[in-house]
């Protein structure tokens, strides 16, 4: 795969639909499982399976520009599938691509435009 292949081809997440009357009854407390599509040098697609939940706009206002906002989503918001969190080495071997489609999937998930996340 060429250079231009595979700048073509980035890590994708998709969020299983999940009802808008669900989110706010359960707000936070709801986990929603994401599948991540990460694509490899040889063409092969791996998809794994997490879980991710909504931030609320008090959480969001908590969150410092200092640190990468991405990694800072996923430490609070992303989980193993038996609902423990990730650690802070296993968040540091993802590909930033991954972190980066992981967090742009929870802040679309708590409604945020990230066409407009400059705003935050």
């Amino acid at each position: 795969m060429t250079n231009s292949k595979m700048k073509e081809e980035k890590p994708s997440v998709e969020i299983e639909e999940v009802g808008l009357e669900e989110l706010i009854i359960l707000g936070e407390k709801k986990k929603v499982p994401i599948h991540i599509i990460y694509p490899h040098d040889d063409g092969r697609k791996t998809k794994s399976k997490a879980l991710i939940r909504q931030l609320t706009l008090q959480e969001m206002d908590n969150i410092k520009t200092t640190e990468n906002l991405h990694k800072k989503l996923l430490r609070k918001a992303l989980f193993k599938q038996d609902g423990s969190h990730f650690s802070m080495e296993e968040l540091n071997s993802l590909p930033l691509g991954v972190v980066n489609a992981i967090g742009n999937a929870i802040l679309e998930l708590s409604g945020v435009d990230t066409d407009e996340l400059r705003d935050f």
